[in-house]
């Protein structure tokens, strides 16, 4: 073990160590002391409650700032009871907690029917009813503002108190946080004689360690105007994912004439079980004499709150590759609107995690991938089943690179009134010298190296030997990787594959008796082939949009950054043609970025995504310097798309290391430089 993590353990121990050993000192060495006046705005015992660490529906009785934290709705319900022998001396009640949030922003609401005796008289039976807000940014602070009501069949004057609580949450980091707040903030008028009810003022420093498996605070505060001090020192351990233990003892210090007291007020100690959307809390209280005073228990519904105990399995999801995927989404006016590509791989990635999830559907309906991403989405389909996933390929199109995909899956399914559609690779080489010199434009090319082939198709009527070459070359390798990768994906020979495209397209049931596809399924018959073939029961969802739970939503965490080079490289800032969607990487937008992450301390790693054929190359060399300079700080690593070539290749010799599919064009073989000659072309014109 790592020196300062052996030190910071024993420091985390012996700290551990000191609040456990101070309940009982504080049972034991407990003082007279003064009588704190109680107040009807305290509402409910919680079973576990911090004003720095509480991020949920709840948090409106401990510091409303808790609400900025809420994603999605919450809902619990606390019940608080008494021993026999304390009814009508200890407190009672129950409470009902709604939240709704998102995005930092949240809304709350609370009613709560309680009996406090010690207020005494006609203010011990009544209710409070609480509606709060906060805003913040979800994972690093979040400022809270709550207003309470109250109700009151005996004291008129408590059915028409209202009263203000303000609060400030602040993680600085996974492991650090802080608190204030102020309870009756407007100071509200209830006690005989017109005097206002005091505020309370205090504030709380929480450390966690493991995601919140350990975490101890302190809280703190001051009635205004008097001589309390409460302490509330806190301990919760998550000894295995979804059991929480928890217990916290509030300790009174009070200045006096004779000099100051303390003793213990109060100890709460329980546990939770979360199980994932839905958890319980329990809890016994013990009065400043040690003896047990009463308990309370709270149910609550939410998702993602908490880490759950076990995961509830058996979900399928349906993945629609139905479009172009490409590695930065983009629209234009007369263009289809691609899908990010890295978010596809993130979410398979995330799946393939997931406990909840059975298995995954993959649409298949004319995805617009390259090689080199039909690759590597294969690639993912193999990994979701080493992790125990089941994967299935709905097949709308079987063209050669659905078959190539598809091969990867436990089960391939197609439509009846669709083919086998994988004939075979080819390339068109694509020449416009022809046309232009009918144009009156003859196009003028210098080129450095044989290989450097890109200027030919303005220059030659016919594609040079080398371009054809090259061209051969990475064609049969592609044809090599389809069949070996079905073959193995199928279990069927090399030579069935090879005789199956020589002979394609095939019908469904040619298809099916060859070994290519398991089933001939229509999309409404999806979920009772799912039940036939897998006994899958549940539903097949068409979203996946999985949250952190709130102990990984618990500030800013470090993070790897995806750059994403893709395109054309050009001078300038990115963009995209507004005609075609085609994307533009601009030196200075791409620079821009390249100096922020090297900046950001949170960003540990970035990983540069190339997807580009190249372009100028001054902009290629200004982007290789700022991400050597980035290597300096931190590891740059590249991963090649589709095509990383010429520019595309010199943007990634800039990261430390380079990843490349086996079907990656790329190389840096030479550079041209030219211009169009339109002399011709404008005599004519005029």
């Amino acid at each position: 073990m790592h020196r300062s993590t052996a030190r910071a353990l024993r420091a985390t121990m012996t700290t551990c160590a000191a609040l456990v050993a101070l309940l009982p000192c504080g049972l034991a060495s407990a003082q007279p002391r003064a009588e704190l006046p109680d107040t009807p705005t305290r509402g409910i015992t919680l079973p576990d409650r911090s004003p720095t660490t509480q991020g949920d529906a709840a948090s409106l009785e401990s510091n409303p700032a808790g609400l900025a934290f809420v994603q999605g709705a919450e809902l619990s319900y606390t019940l608080q009871m008494t021993t026999p022998d304390l009814e009508g001396v200890e407190d009672q009640g129950h409470a009902l907690f709604t939240a709704l949030g998102a995005g930092g922003m949240a809304l709350g609401a609370s009613a709560q029917w309680l009996k406090h005796p010690d207020l005494g008289g006609t203010y011990q039976d009544y209710r409070k009813y609480t509606l709060g807000a906060a805003v913040g940014d979800g994972r690093r602070w979040g400022l809270g503002l709550g207003y309470n009501l109250f109700g009151s069949d005996s004291s008129e004057r408590l059915d028409a108190m209202t009263s203000w609580d303000v609060g400030l949450q602040v993680r600085m980091s996974a492991n650090v946080g802080m608190s204030l707040f102020m309870r009756d903030a407007n100071a509200p008028f209830l006690v005989e004689g017109g005097r206002a009810l005091p505020r309370r003022l205090g504030g709380g420093f929480a450390f966690r360690a493991w995601d919140g498996k350990l975490t101890i605070d302190q809280e703190i505060s001051h009635l205004q105007d008097s001589g309390f001090l409460d302490l509330v020192p806190r301990l919760v351990v998550e000894p295995i994912d979804g059991l929480r233990l928890f217990g916290r003892a509030r300790f009174e210090v009070t200045s006096t004439s004779r000099g100051e007291q303390s003793g213990l007020e109060r100890a709460v100690f329980g546990l939770e079980l979360s199980f994932g959307d839905i958890g319980v809390a329990t809890s016994v209280h013990l009065n400043e004499d040690a003896a047990l005073s009463g308990h309370s228990h709270t149910i609550w519904l939410a998702s993602n709150k908490q880490r759950a105990l076990f995961e509830l399995g058996g979900r399928w999801h349906l993945i629609n590759l139905n479009g172009p995927l490409s590695e930065l989404p983009a629209s234009g006016l007369f263009s289809t609107s691609s899908r990010s590509f890295v978010q596809l791989m993130v979410q398979l990635d995330r799946m393939s995690r997931d406990e909840q999830v059975e298995g995954v559907v993959l649409n298949l309906a004319g995805p617009g991938l390259g090689w080199a991403q039909a690759w590597e989405l294969r690639e993912r389909v193999l990994a979701m089943r080493r992790a125990g996933k089941k994967v299935v390929a709905f097949a709308q199109q079987l063209d050669d690179k659905e078959v190539y995909i598809s091969s990867a899956a436990d089960a391939v399914w197609m439509l009846p009134n669709v083919t086998w559609q994988a004939d075979g690779l080819s390339v068109r080489l694509v020449g416009y010298q022809g046309a232009l010199k009918r144009l009156g434009v003859e196009a003028e090319f210098l080129r450095v190296r044989d290989y450097k082939t890109a200027p030919e198709a303005f220059v030659s009527a016919q594609p040079s030997p080398q371009s054809i070459e090259q061209t051969n070359d990475y064609v049969r390798a592609l044809y090599e990787l389809m069949v070996e990768a079905v073959a193995a994906g199928r279990k069927v020979p090399r030579k069935r594959v090879v005789d199956a495209i020589d002979n394609a397209p095939l019908l469904p049931d040619q298809a099916k008796a060859l070994g290519f596809v398991d089933a001939i399924v229509y999309p409404d018959e999806l979920r009772n082939a799912l039940r036939k073939h897998f006994q899958h029961f549940g539903t097949l969802r068409a979203e996946y949009n999985p949250q952190p739970t709130s102990e990984r939503r618990w500030g800013r965490r470090p993070e790897i950054a995806v750059l994403v080079v893709s395109g054309t490289i050009t001078q300038g800032s990115s963009g995209s043609s507004p005609l075609g969607g085609e994307a533009l990487s601009g030196s200075d937008t791409l620079i821009g970025a390249i100096r922020a992450l090297r900046v950001d301390p949170n960003v540990r790693a970035v990983v540069v995504r190339v997807d580009s054929p190249g372009g100028s190359a001054f902009a290629s060399d200004l982007i290789f310097r700022e991400l050597r300079r980035l290597a300096q700080a931190k590891p740059v690593i590249a991963s090649m798309g589709n095509v990383a070539a010429s520019g595309g290749y010199y943007v990634s010799a800039g990261a430390d290391e380079i990843f490349a599919s086996p079907a990656s064009l790329t190389g840096s073989i030479g550079i041209f430089a030219g211009a169009f000659n339109v002399n011709q072309l404008a005599t004519k014109l005029g």
